[in-house]
This record gives C-alpha cells, sequence and structure tokens, in this order.
C-alpha cells in the first residue's frame, strides 16, 4: 500500500511542483489549499506524512500544527516548506513536533531526501515500538511462569510437612 502524503499549501504550482517531484516514489497524494481544508483532509485519509505551508489564507500553517498536536508516537510526520518562515517561526514548528522546516524556493533532491528520511524514522520507530510490546508482553509471560512455579513449590513443601 502506497504512502500517503498531504500536500498544504495553498499555491498550486507548489503543489504540483511537490507531486511532480515525488511520484516517481508511488506514494499517493492528497491536496489542501489552507489549513481548514488540510483540517478536513488529515481526518479523512490519515496521512503518513503532511508537507506544510505557514503562510495561507483562511487557516494559516502554525495554526493547523497547533490542531493536530503532533507527538513522537503519531503516524505521520510533518515538512514545513514556506517561503516566509523566520528563525521565530522555524522554532514554533520544531516546537510543534514538525520533523524538517525547509525555504522557499527548495531543492528537490534535498526535499526527496527529507521523505524518504520522514518515511524511514516513522517505520523504524514503529518497528521499534513493536519489539517494545512483544518484550512486554513475553516479560509478563515470565513472571507468570516463574510465579506459577514458585506456588507449585510451596504446595509440594506443604504436602511434605
Amino acid at each position: 500500500m502506497p504512502k500517503k502524503i498531504l500536500i498544504i499549501d495553498d499555491e498550486e504550482a507548489v503543489r504540483q511542483t511537490i507531486e511532480n517531484a515525488l511520484k516517481k516514489a508511488n506514494y499517493e497524494f492528497f491536496f489542501a489549499e489552507n489549513g481548514q481544508e488540510g483540517m478536513r483532509e488529515f481526518f479523512r485519509v490519515t496521512p503518513d506524512l503532511i508537507i506544510l505551508d505557514i503562510r495561507m489564507p483562511v487557516m494559516d500553517g502554525l495554526a493547523f500544527l497547533e490542531e493536530i498536536k503532533i507527538t513522537p508516537e503519531d503516524f505521520f510526520s510533518v515538512i514545513v516548506l514556506t517561503g516566509h518562515g523566520d528563525r521565530e517561526d522555524m522554532k514554533k514548528c520544531f516546537d510543534l513536533g514538525v520533523t524538517s522546516f525547509v525555504n522557499k524556493p527548495f531543492d528537490i533532491i534535498e526535499l526527496r531526501g527529507l521523505v524518504k528520511n520522514a518515511f524511514a524514522l516513522k517505520d523504524s520507530l514503529h518497528s521499534l515500538s513493536l519489539e517494545i510490546a512483544k518484550q512486554a508482553k513475553t516479560k509478563k509471560q515470565l513472571k507468570k511462569e516463574i510465579a506459577l512455579k514458585e506456588m507449585h513449590e510451596w504446595e509440594k513443601k506443604q504436602l511434605y510437612r
């Protein structure tokens, strides 16, 4: 199943450029022209990656980030791609949990690498979480087996008294 990318940018040319730059990797693309449309698409398609502009009409990228409340455990990553970001915007974005912050005009090769790495990182975190859950289950089973063995040993001692 292809990874899903939600591109939220008010400029159609930017949305198309991103899609064209990434389409060879067989991703599935979804689009929104502002943060409000982006919220609807976010809940409708549950993207694996969001590529987000900061300055947009209706709802800007920072308001969008505040609404979705990114955590490290989330199933998605966010790359901010903006032509209007300053250092304060960059800090806010990282504080709100974005993976990367890129200024426009952007380099296609850099964007491809960031997208590839964002997916690889999320896949690794998912695998690690599964392994931790598996080990926790094994530990719980071992504790139960030890407790049962100790109980049987105690019962044997009681019989021979």
